[in-house]
């Protein structure tokens, strides 16, 4: 990403509170953050892309909808505000997920599970007048699951992207970290008390592809 991306910077300014977490995609060309906005938003990271503003911004929870490819000016709404309603609570962190097919975010007590499309930006830059094309040329998500453990909050998450799997790793306020089939929604595991006190990072060894590894060696976190 550091060579790929080297020159001046890009400044991405639609979030309206702290911004907790930013992740990468597989191949670079996107970027995912999480806010203490209750929303999660999806950017491009090609230059010349009209970058500046989101390409998805995920901010209900409870329905299929159509986000707008936002700017800075529209992302005053109610529900972008800390709040407003959003996702339902700040959102701790959120990444990609199964070869970027899916949208892990980390809310209160849940780790909420989301599809996306990115918008058709060639009709983007079309008249603002024809709502016909401004609708085509917006994104949508859509909550696929939901997964929620015994902890009062969720502190830290992982999944895996570079492969396929369905293993989601959750850490709680309890100390408790617990491993979900996020395909069944069904927890699997719990470590009970993994630390003395709730963990904030969790990391899954993923594949390289520059070394081979032992299958079990996955199994490691």
């Amino acid at each position: 990403p550091l060579a790929k991306h080297a020159a001046d910077p890009v400044f991405y300014t639609a979030h309206t509170a702290a911004v907790n977490s930013v992740a990468w995609n597989l191949d670079c060309s996107l970027l995912i953050s999480a806010s203490a906005d209750r929303t999660v938003r999806v950017w491009s990271a090609e230059r010349g892309a009209g970058n500046s503003d989101a390409l998805v911004t995920l901010d209900s929870r409870d329905r299929s909808h159509s986000a707008s490819v936002a700017s800075p000016s529209s992302s005053s709404s109610a529900s972008n505000k800390p709040g407003g309603a959003g996702l339902g609570g700040e959102v701790k962190d959120a990444s990609f997920f199964y070869l970027d097919r899916i949208v892990l975010a980390a809310v209160e007590k849940e780790v909420l599970l989301f599809s996306y499309a990115l918008p058709d930006t060639s009709r983007a830059g079309g008249s603002t007048h024809n709502d016909i094309e401004r609708l085509k040329a917006r994104g949508s998500f859509r909550r696929v699951g939901a997964l929620q453990g015994a902890a009062e909050r969720v502190t830290a998450m992982a999944g895996v992207n570079s492969f396929l799997s369905h293993l989601v790793l959750i850490a709680g306020s309890n100390r408790h970290v617990e491993v979900w089939d996020a395909g069944a929604g069904k927890l699997v595991h719990t470590i009970e008390e993994a630390h003395e006190r709730p963990v904030h990072a969790l990391t899954l060894n993923e594949a390289s592809a520059f070394a081979s590894h032992p299958a079990e060696s996955h199994d490691l976190f």
